[in-house]
């Protein structure tokens, strides 16, 4: 099992984290506004729009093996955004580790996590399910000329699918 380590994302690391992403359509739902590829320029300007940064890394190799953040947090509130996960290192349960130490941050701050998921991105909608996030409101979105819904979630304790 691969051992993982978080820290703050800091400017060097936002190449490795733009280089996560490997295709447009994988772009558009970790971040609708983005345009593949990936930039580290992108990453840096959306760093600087949210709250805990945050990078994952292989703790062997100190490879970046994923990255999540936050946005719209409130004294209530704060959603995760972002989540990425390099593609050789899913399904290893790094998604669930990023996860719950992004959920850490919330609890320690006092605040619900939420997240925002599109309807077509079913592997993430089951995976945040297993995690006790629940939706609560949909938003209509266009994705390649075609009516999308963004799913928001909300994290209920008793929810764990």
């Amino acid at each position: 099992m691969v051992k993982v380590v978080f820290r703050e994302a800091q400017p060097l690391d936002f190449d490795k984290v733009a280089k996560l992403v490997t295709d447009a359509d994988e772009l558009y739902v970790i971040s609708p506004k983005s345009h593949f590829p990936w930039t580290a320029e992108q990453v840096a300007n959306i760093a600087q729009t949210r709250e805990f940064n945050t990078v994952a890394i292989d703790k062997d190799s100190q490879i970046i093996i994923g990255y999540a953040n936050m946005y719209n947090v409130t004294d209530k509130t704060a959603y995760i955004g972002n989540v990425i996960v390099h593609d050789e290192y899913r399904n290893q349960q790094i998604g669930e580790q990023l996860m719950q130490y992004m959920m850490a941050i919330c609890q320690d701050k006092q605040v619900t996590p939420h997240v925002s998921v599109f309807n077509h991105n079913t592997g993430a909608l089951r995976f945040y399910h297993r995690l006790g996030f629940v939706p609560f409101a949909m938003q209509e979105r266009e994705f390649h000329q075609n009516k999308i819904m963004l799913i928001h979630c909300q994290y209920l304790e008793n929810s764990k699918g």
